[in-house]
């Protein structure tokens, strides 16, 4: 599998995975075709939530990756 196969791969990954994260802790009913506006806003902040997080892990792992000796 080449590198850009692979971070498709991967970003599709961590998409799904924040996706259902984000709709098993806000989504509470099921009665309407339509999200309801507090449901919409949760899911938002969740997704906002967790690609920071995401950012914010992949800075510092590239940042201790970059300090440490090669074997």
């Amino acid at each position: 599998m080449d590198e850009q196969t692979k971070s498709i791969r991967d970003f599709v990954i961590m998409y799904n995975k924040i996706s259902e994260h984000c709709f098993r802790r806000c989504v509470t009913s099921f009665n309407d075709r339509e999200l309801s506006a507090d449901e919409v806003t949760c899911v938002e902040r969740c997704a906002a939530k967790e690609i920071l997080l995401n950012n914010r892990f992949i800075k510092v792992f590239l940042s201790v990756r970059e300090t440490m000796k090669p074997m």
